[in-house]
């Protein structure tokens, strides 16, 4: 409603998953996850999350308890993948308006890309320098591409009063296996 209000048409559908910890180990749905933030394992609730960025706010919107496959039944298990999934489904139905999905490198995968290009969504997310990816019909990793870049493929850009610095480089295919 507010977004209708203020003219809001469009906006950033970030999804991340944070922990909850716990002291209690009888609570429902907690288990031992790697932090990391820590870099270790804590005990806590792990959730995934949904949230819409525009221009002068930021929305959190839905969550999703994510369970380990050991502590449902086989049948009821979701990965974070498929909660994801069901959030950027939840904030389509609930009419958010958002043209681009960005997370971390835990969602860039081949079954989330895979989605959104389906649903005719942009994305924008972190990756690790292994992954492959094809420039002009030759395979490399991002690490290899990395090297090819020279200063004039970047051009600086300013959003309100944050500065950044992109490649001017269209779109590439993305390989999320390893090769």
């Amino acid at each position: 409603e507010q977004c209708g209000k203020r003219r809001i048409t469009d906006g950033l559908l970030v999804i991340d998953d944070s922990l909850a910890h716990k002291s209690g180990k009888h609570i429902e749905g907690a288990n031992w996850f790697w932090d990391h933030t820590k870099h270790a394992h804590t005990f806590g609730h792990q959730l995934v999350t949904s949230q819409w960025v525009g221009k002068i706010f930021h929305v959190p919107l839905h969550y999703r308890l994510y369970r380990k496959e050991e502590d449902v039944p086989q049948e009821a298990f979701q990965s974070k993948l498929d909660l994801a999934i069901q959030l950027i489904e939840e904030a389509m139905v609930s009419e958010i308006p958002f043209s681009c999905v960005a997370a971390d490198s835990w969602y860039f995968c081949d079954k989330i890309i895979k989605y959104l290009a389906s649903i005719c969504k942009d994305w924008v997310f972190a990756s690790k320098s292994n992954r492959k990816i094809c420039v002009k019909g030759l395979w490399m990793s991002l690490r290899e591409f990395a090297k090819t870049l020279k200063k004039e493929d970047f051009k600086q850009v300013q959003i309100t009063k944050t500065k950044y610095i992109f490649s001017g480089i269209d779109r590439v295919k993305l390989y999320t296996g390893l090769r």
